[in-house]
């Protein structure tokens, strides 16, 4: 397409403003690029293994030096996935023996028809401009399915046949975004709204082993929440990394969900996946592929970028394609800022996506992949629950130049990154009553205290959350008022060697 004549492709250019010089990619979602058949173990020469870098980490003199717990490691448990020759291997060495073996996780065939979404930006916009233009698009036919204001920001998705067309304005930076989606559930046919039970929505920190980092064999992040929905469905998030994927763990998990569900089979509304690192999905992977036959997977949402912009989190493949393989027919959603939906009686609102960072070039994109999490404001109850996944400095600085406390106030919030991370500002604005922190207790003081005071150490005890050894911990609201309902024990330990 001609970028001087087109905005999009058969698109008319926008009158105003300055339009980008190239487009952005912004991914396939969950059609991305490749598909899925079962594992197949490979044999291979250990000459072949040891000279790739993240191998030798996990067994050589790097491991024994930097982790110090060789001794502790039993055996046959030690184990890395690394992205070789385009395929995801899972490699394992037996301590006792020396043996090197390693496994296709799944087998890659690239897909032939390319469903990437493209994204263009217009700067030095006004709101004006932008409305003049989405009144372009409705006289060529296309419908407003969806409209959405946030402060002074504002959001549309128009469809005209099969075709989506999302564009939003964001007046702090004065910048209007158009984006191509070729892969979404239009957005107002994605969720679902039931009547509302007061207290019967359930929100869950769910705990997952975490000590010590040694790779391969413990971690020291991971999360996945659960959120029981008024109608007994449910809404997860993430899922935790693939040295907390014990067959024990798993099993735990898929019983706290059926329990959790009902008892009969488990009807999940959504998963949501906040961003592309393993430890944020290898969980979730692991019980699809153990227990699919007893799960609904209604929904799938999530909006990874482009490895044309971040060759990081091969992992996500095998967790995309799973989806595909098992259920076929999912909604999916990549979702855009400003969207929002119902799903039984709790609300979704997306506030920010690695799309909001294009400008002029639409090559930009943050230095740090954590800051591509999607950011996911949830309110049931009057309440609000607000998900930071694992963004950092960047992504703080652009989610407060679109939004205030009139947006951002919350009652719960997820610690952004498991409190690996210094952000200052947005949890003064959120000012939440509970913290929720997706790490081990450790947390609390193993780190500098004055980079965290403003979130943990100025609160007590009974109001910030562990999700490790200090167990599984749940919310509802009872009278009115935020309550914690539940909690059990950790279950589930080191990593065991089972297959993802």
């Amino acid at each position: 397409m001609d970028l001087n004549k087109e905005l999009l492709e058969g698109l008319p250019m926008y009158e105003g403003g300055k339009a980008s010089i190239s487009l952005y990619n912004a991914g396939g979602g969950l059609y991305d690029e490749r598909i899925i058949d079962e594992s197949i173990a490979m044999p291979i020469e250990d000459g072949s293994v040891m000279p790739i870098g993240a191998f030798k980490a996990l067994v050589g003199d790097l491991h024994k030096k930097y982790y110090g717990r060789w001794e502790k490691c039993p055996e046959n448990m030690l184990s890395t996935k690394i992205f070789f020759n385009h395929r995801m291997l899972q490699i394992r060495y037996e301590k006792a023996t020396g043996k090197i073996t390693a496994f296709y996780m799944d087998e890659y065939v690239p897909k032939k028809e390319d469903k990437s979404s493209h994204l263009r930006a217009v700067i030095k916009t006004n709101k004006e401009e932008f409305l003049n233009y989405i009144e372009v698009l409705k006289n060529l036919g296309f419908e407003v399915i969806f409209e959405n204001k946030l402060e002074d920001n504002i959001f549309y998705e128009l469809k005209k046949d099969e075709r989506l067309i999302y564009g939003y304005f964001t007046k702090n930076d004065r910048t209007a975004r158009f984006i191509d989606d070729k892969v979404s559930c239009p957005i107002n046919e994605f969720g679902y709204e039931t009547e509302n039970i007061e207290g019967a929505t359930e929100m869950y920190q769910y705990a997952l082993k975490q000590s010590e980092r040694v790779d391969g064999f413990v971690t020291d992040c991971g999360m996945i929440y659960i959120i029981k929905l008024s109608d007994n469905s449910l809404f997860v998030v993430d899922g935790g990394a693939y040295e907390q994927a014990t067959d024990e763990a798993a099993l735990n998990i898929y019983k706290f969900m059926k329990e959790k569900a009902g008892g009969g089979k488990i009807n999940i509304a959504c998963w949501f996946c906040t961003h592309g690192h393993d430890d944020h999905m290898a969980m979730f992977s692991k019980i699809l592929r153990l227990y699919h036959e007893d799960i609904n997977l209604e929904r799938v949402m999530f909006n990874f970028p482009s490895t044309e912009f971040y060759f990081y989190a091969p992992d996500c493949y095998s967790t995309i394609n799973r989806i595909k393989k098992y259920y076929p027919e999912v909604k999916y959603l990549k979702p855009h800022a400003g969207q929002s939906f119902m799903l039984s009686s709790t609300k979704f609102e997306i506030l920010q996506t690695h799309e909001c960072f294009t400008a002029y070039g639409c090559n930009e994109k943050p230095d740090d992949f954590n800051d591509t999490s999607t950011i996911l404001k949830i309110t049931f109850d009057g309440k609000v629950f607000l998900m930071l996944g694992d963004f950092n400095k960047i992504g703080e600085a652009q989610l407060l130049k679109h939004y205030t406390e009139d947006t951002l106030k919350s009652d719960i919030v997820q610690a952004a990154h498991h409190l690996f991370n210094m952000l200052y500002y947005i949890y003064d604005v959120a000012e939440p009553e509970y913290i929720l922190v997706p790490t081990r207790i450790e947390s609390r003081t193993n780190h500098d205290k004055f980079k965290y005071q403003r979130l943990v150490l100025s609160r007590s005890d009974d109001k910030v959350f562990f999700a490790s050894d200090d167990g599984t911990d749940g919310f509802a609201v009872r009278d009115g008022k935020l309550t914690r309902i539940y909690h059990d024990i950790l279950r589930g330990g080191e990593y065991d060697g089972s297959d993802l």
